[in-house]
């Protein structure tokens, strides 16, 4: 792999005069994505220290960009912080924007100060290679109201940072790593929304928090993305792992720390969610399916409802093939609600939930609202702060009419979790 050619901005550079050296830098990230040669495919273009107003967005494009010899990369300079600030983004616009562009990274930058209906960094259509790491991403709001009071509709969006697969042709190799990721007003919108034909994904190390919706999603099914196929509009084939998902709180639903909804053959293992309202969540919003999700060695604790839920309520919607295997679901439903269990389903079939460790608060374990087919339980260990095995609950309600208000009366009935056990107060 080549060397990379380097380039550099830096506030008090020169656009005119200036030729992108060290010594003489120039003045604005506009100007290098100008300037640069298409035909260099290895670059480092590095942001000295400061904060750089943009007044429009920037664009990569298919021209733009790396190659297998090589990534065209913005970042800071070595030991300087660099902000992009996005307070003179137009509605609808975006800071960074890459679009049908391979082998680009945009490592070590600070976004920050954006405020409405916009979007910090947007990935689309059919980029490949593309690593977005180490960089703080914080202050946007869809409101002016930062303290995040106000209730949004569902057109009240910003997106801090978003891949959208919207090309027949899959995006793939995509990284998101090792970002700090926080005071977000998103309205309807998550902090890291991952969507539609995007095949091969990665998101680890990343730390998403105070977050008034979900913290990360991976999507698909949804119409808006502009998929014919419908067959590809699934986010598929990724890893979520190593992550902290905490104080994600939307005002106006359940919002999970880690969801899944509608994606396909995603790997969740290892990531601490809390301070939620979910920890994580395994759905289909829309019409369709989601299954071969696996979530293994996670643990969500302090969330104000549930430690995960799994299944769909949606009308034509499939959830099924999911393993919850090697998890600490702990204290969780920190609001009390009748009927809170650490773990709950939905309507979804071929479930297994295993050797995990369920701890609650209360008298309720396991709730099932809905009918789950195939489901497979065992190997759990159960404990309960304030009741016995005895006085345990598993509302099991939506799936066969009936509530059990005894472990050993569970298990009888069900037939699940017989080599399970049960430690209470």
């Amino acid at each position: 792999m080549a060397n990379a050619t380097q380039y550099y901005v830096c506030n008090s550079g020169d656009d005119s005069a200036g030729d992108g050296s060290v010594t003489s830098p120039w003045k604005s990230l506009q100007k290098a994505l100008f300037t640069i040669p298409f035909d260099e495919d290895s670059v480092d273009v590095n942001l000295r220290s400061g904060r750089y107003i943009l007044d429009a967005g920037l664009f990569i494009g298919d021209k733009r960009g790396g190659s297998a010899d090589g990534t065209f990369r913005i970042k800071n300079y070595e030991g300087e912080k660099a902000t992009l600030d996005g307070r003179l983004i137009p509605e609808f616009g975006a800071m960074i924007s890459i679009s049908d562009a391979n082998h680009v990274t945009i490592e070590g930058l600070e976004f920050d100060n954006l405020i409405g209906n916009k979007s910090g960094i947007y990935v689309e259509r059919a980029c490949s290679n593309i690593s977005i790491c180490r960089n703080e991403i914080h202050n946007m709001h869809w409101t002016t109201d930062s303290a995040g009071s106000g209730v949004p509709s569902p057109s009240d969006n910003i997106n801090p940072l978003v891949i959208l697969g919207n090309s027949e042709t899959p995006m793939t190799d995509i990284s998101v790593s090792h970002n700090d990721i926080y005071d977000l007003t998103t309205g309807y919108s998550e902090a890291v929304k991952i969507v539609g034909n995007v095949d091969g994904f990665i998101v680890e190390c990343n730390n998403v928090h105070h977050v008034t919706n979900i913290g990360i999603v991976a999507a698909g099914n949804y119409d808006w993305v502009g998929l014919a196929d419908a067959s590809l509009n699934h986010a598929r084939n990724g890893v979520i792992r190593h992550n902290k998902t905490h104080k994600c709180v939307s005002p106006v639903a359940d919002s999970a720390g880690i969801y899944v909804d509608g994606a396909r053959d995603v790997q969740i293992t290892d990531n601490h969610s809390y301070e939620n309202t979910i920890g994580f969540s395994v759905g289909a919003e829309q019409p369709g399916e989601a299954n071969g999700i696996l979530l293994s060695r996670n643990t969500a604790d302090k969330n104000t409802h549930a430690g995960i839920v799994i299944g769909t309520n949606t009308t034509d919607a499939r959830v099924y093939g999911v393993q919850v295997t090697e998890n600490k679901f702990c204290c969780n439903y920190t609001d009390s609600v009748f009927g809170g269990g650490q773990v709950i389903f939905s309507n979804a079939d071929d479930i297994t939930v295993s050797d995990n460790q369920i701890e609650s608060l209360s008298e309720y374990m396991v709730t099932a609202n809905g009918l789950v087919t195939n489901l497979k339980m065992n190997h759990n260990s159960y404990v309960s702060k304030s009741v016995d095995a005895n006085a345990a609950v598993f509302a099991w309600n939506g799936t066969t009419g009936v509530d059990y208000f005894s472990f050993d009366a569970y298990k009888i009935a069900t037939k699940e979790d017989r080599l399970s056990t049960f430690n209470g107060k």
